[in-house]
Order: C-alpha cells, then sequence, then structure tokens
C-alpha cells in the first residue's frame, strides 16, 4: 500500500484525512505500522468494545514496541507511550480527549454509519465534522454511507477484498467428544473465560499430550511460548481465542471450530484469513442466550440502574454492605459485578463515604454505562441475524 500513499514514510508523518479500507489481515498490519511508525498521540475510536477489543487484542498477538492503553465507560487505564484503544462512549463522556491526541483513528465506519441515528453517534459525528483535520478511518468494508460521508474531505483508499471459506453448519448439534477425539483440531472460542473449562474437557478424554490454548488474557511470555510452537509446527490441537489476527489460519489445519457465539461477526473474519478453509458452526441458542446475559453483567440496562438509584433515594445514607446485600440477593447480581455497579452509580452522583451512600450531586449525572451498553446490545443484534440466519 505504499505507493498508494505516497510513500509509507510520508503516510507515518501526516496520517490523517485519508479513508483506507482492506481485508482484516491488512488492516491489522497497517495498524501495526501506525503504532510502531508514528511518533505522535494517537487514540483509535471505535463503537463499541466488541470492536475495539477485536482490534486491540489483534494487535497485542504482536507484542508491539508501543504499550497500548484501552479506555472504555469505565476503563481508563492510558498507555504512557500515547497510543490508546477507546469506545466512542469514552470518547463523549471526556470532552478533553480531543486535545489529549493528535490523531484519531475512526475504526470500522460501517459499523458506526448503522447506527448514525443513535444520538451518542451524532453527537459524535458533528465532533468528527468540526475536527476532521485529526482523523483518519480504517476499515474493512467501505459502504455507500461512509463513502458520501468522507468522500469530500478524505482521500479514499479501498483495497478491500474477501477471503473465500466455507462454513459448515453444526449449530445446536453434539459434536465436543468427537472433536476432542480427533488426533488434531483447531477449536475457537469467543469467550476466552470458556477457555479453562474446555481445557479440562479436553483433557479428559485425551489427556494433556499435544494440547496447547492461547488465550488473550495471558501473559505476554506464554503467549510467545505459544507462537514458538506454532512457527515450528508442533500444534495438533489447539484451543484458542477469537481475535488474535488469524492464528488459526497459521496453522496446517483447514478446519476451524467455533463453539460459541462471537460478538461481532469480524472475530470470525479475524480467524479464518486463509482462503480454502472449513469453518464449522458449533454454536448453540444457549450460547447466544449465555453472551447476551453476559452483555447485560457487563452493561446493567438503563430501566435496572433506575430501579436501584429509587432504592438509594428512598433510603438515604444506606450502609454500603446493606446495598451489595441487596444486589446480590434482590437483583442476583455477583460479587464480581457489583464493581460495575458502584462506579455506574458514582457517574450518576452518588459517593460511599465513611460506608454509606451519599448523594453528592443534586441533579443526576448521565449514565454512561448504560449508553455504551445500548450501542453493545443494538450492534450484538446485527450479529445475530448474520449468524444465526439459515445457512
Amino acid at each position: 500500500f505504499a505507493s498508494e500513499f505516497d510513500g509509507m514514510e510520508k503516510f507515518l508523518e501526516e496520517p490523517t484525512k485519508y479513508g483506507i479500507f482492506m481485508d482484516i489481515k491488512e488492516r491489522n498490519s497497517l495498524y501495526l505500522k501506525l503504532i510502531n511508525g508514528v511518533k505522535k498521540r494517537v487514540g483509535v475510536i471505535s463503537l463499541n468494545n466488541s470492536l475495539a477489543l477485536n482490534i486491540y487484542h489483534a494487535i497485542l498477538r504482536h507484542f508491539p514496541r508501543r504499550k497500548l492503553g484501552y479506555l472504555n465507560s469505565l476503563v481508563s487505564k492510558k498507555s504512557d507511550d500515547g497510543f490508546d484503544f477507546m469506545t466512542l462512549t469514552y470518547f463523549m463522556k471526556n470532552p478533553d480527549v480531543l486535545r489529549e491526541y493528535d490523531v484519531f483513528v475512526l475504526n470500522e465506519p460501517a459499523a458506526l454509519m448503522a447506527f448514525s441515528e443513535n444520538e451518542l453517534v451524532q453527537n459524535f459525528l458533528s465532533v468528527f465534522e468540526d475536527n476532521k483535520e485529526k482523523f483518519l478511518t480504517i476499515g474493512s468494508t467501505l459502504t455507500n454511507e461512509v463513502e458520501d460521508f468522507i468522500s469530500n474531505d478524505f482521500r479514499i483508499i479501498d483495497k478491500s477484498k474477501r477471503v473465500e471459506f466455507m462454513i459448515m453448519d453444526l449449530r445446536d448439534k453434539e459434536i465436543l467428544k468427537d472433536v476432542l477425539k480427533k488426533e488434531s483440531y483447531t477449536i475457537l472460542l469467543s469467550d476466552q473465560k470458556e477457555i479453562p473449562k474446555l481445557l479440562k474437557e479436553a483433557v479428559k478424554i485425551s489427556g494433556e499430550k499435544d494440547i496447547t490454548f492461547y488465550a488473550n488474557a495471558m501473559k505476554d511470555h506464554h503467549k510467545m511460548m505459544v507462537m514458538s510452537s506454532i512457527t515450528k509446527d508442533r500444534i495438533r490441537k489447539f484451543i484458542c481465542s477469537t481475535n488474535t489476527d488469524g492464528l488459526p489460519s497459521i496453522l496446517g489445519e483447514d478446519e476451524v471450530y467455533l463453539l460459541d457465539f462471537p460478538l461481532t461477526s469480524l472475530e470470525i473474519i479475524d480467524a479464518i484469513q486463509r482462503s480454502g478453509m472449513i469453518l464449522n458452526l458449533a454454536y448453540s441458542k444457549e450460547d447466544i442466550l449465555k453472551r447476551e446475559k453476559g452483555l447485560e453483567d457487563l452493561f446493567p440496562r438503563k430501566e435496572r440502574i433506575e430501579e436501584i438509584t429509587r432504592l438509594l433515594d428512598e433510603s438515604l445514607e444506606m450502609e454500603l454492605d446493606t446495598f451489595k446485600g441487596i444486589l446480590r440477593e434482590e437483583f442476583s447480581i455477583s460479587e464480581s459485578y457489583i464493581k460495575i455497579y458502584l462506579r455506574i452509580l458514582e457517574d450518576l452522583g452518588y459517593k460511599v463515604m465513611n460506608g454509606k451512600f451519599v448523594k453528592i450531586k443534586a441533579e443526576a449525572g448521565k449514565n454512561w454505562r448504560s449508553l455504551e451498553g445500548e450501542l453493545e446490545f443494538s450492534y450484538f443484534e446485527i450479529t445475530k441475524s448474520i449468524l444465526t440466519k439459515e445457512k
């Protein structure tokens, strides 16, 4: 692509006002070039967490030279090296962010334009319009809506293409034990929290020999060990997270089994980067419901938060321990997710002081987490419409 940019060095010096569209593998490669080659402070904005994590984890697989940050409505882990991935909600929640970065990348703009009627997205697009000189867009799909939106101001480079692969429909079929008995296999899981359970099942069936796994949450030195085994062609039985920039495609296996339901179809496209591969869709209806429940745990619905704030307003200075007990017993919220509710309540003006809740704002603040959740749930509906229809 260097010729399209009038030289890669020139592009890396001044990367704004481009609209660049290419297949996932090339997209990820371009992000790596930006991370390792651009000396400016860069913020990568995605519609939601599903899309932000898709590119963030894919890049981390390559151990980039710059440390990367990740920012959303509740998480604010900024990079000391000035390269951060963020959700649109984080960007809108923090108006000063526009001055904190030299360059912004609008990641997968087609997803953003699909929600152009959403109020938060509309507000963001207004900011984008007023600050185009700081932006470029990178995506895997150039839609008419995106082209119409940026064509007058951005130099569009469209090199997007599809990798041809076969899809086998094994949905709602009991195939796991048969797969785990094979001499070799590659299994893909979108929810990496499911990997330990699957590993336990795999060991029970065939023993520990030859089973390798890769999870995005692994430490770098563990990831390096897996990558070393892959390059030396030592892997026969592989269990892998999604969003790894094509790890399943590097292996010799032509078949991949997707055992749970992804949050975005880009997780599949990221995994299958080699033509001629076979993707076995092996998730169930229960897997889809499980992912929806997981999203609701991470992004509580606005109605539930309103119910909880009414409870606090009716019982001023409620003790924190009492409140946690109510969340556990009356709302069936586990301890690991209670901290999310506490952060949301803080945004809304409720603070814990001396072990009791105090309302420190006369008017309620904005429930940014639920606004972020709306973009997660709505986007997940699109993923469902793509991956649950008959093949």
